[in-house]
């Protein structure tokens, strides 16, 4: 197996091939999603598959299953043209793999109260709150027992917001 250093090198090989060619090459994809799909869709070894075929098996499919957003014939939606540095920057804080440094930003309600339908009750809740749109959270079951997952994540959420989104969830228990 690679060193970790060999492997980065190998993924920037493959990048700076794909961006290289960006110029010249056809501007949709050449291959469906159904097609990548079909040719991506193969048995998994019991001892898995060396991380230099995962990269040039990856390279491989996006040479023909991209489209260049990247390149200068690209007029569809307001993507693409990432800079270089931009492309650079977002595979350091990849390599660093941090998160925001937050205390709690991720908490498991349940709406129970000794009820002996409470997995029934919180998914209800939880659908009602999805429903209302005032806020989204999602399901999740810890323990074996049913819980919503409330993930603040969101620079911009505010204290009012929170009151709001409470206001939303406690007027949806049934």
């Amino acid at each position: 197996m690679s060193s970790q250093s060999d492997l980065l090198e190998r993924a920037l090989r493959h990048a700076a091939a794909y961006l290289d060619a960006i110029r010249d090459r056809r501007v949709a994809a050449t291959a469906t999603g159904d097609q990548m799909r079909a040719a991506m869709l193969r048995p998994m070894p019991d001892d898995g598959v060396p991380a230099e075929q995962v990269l040039d098996d990856l390279a491989a499919f996006a040479a023909t299953g991209t489209a260049a957003t990247q390149g200068p014939r690209y007029f569809g939606f307001v993507i693409g043209g990432s800079l270089p540095v931009a492309t650079a920057t977002d595979w350091l804080v990849s390599a660093w793999d941090q998160n925001a440094g937050v205390v709690l930003n991720q908490v498991l309600v349940r709406v129970d109260h000794g009820r002996p339908d409470a997995d029934a009750v919180t998914r209800d809740t939880i659908a009602r709150v999805q429903a209302d749109g005032t806020c989204w959270l999602s399901g999740t079951t810890w323990h074996g027992m049913a819980a919503m997952r409330i993930a603040v994540s969101n620079w911009s959420t505010t204290i009012e917001d929170m009151d709001r989104s409470a206001d939303a969830i406690l007027r949806s228990i049934p």
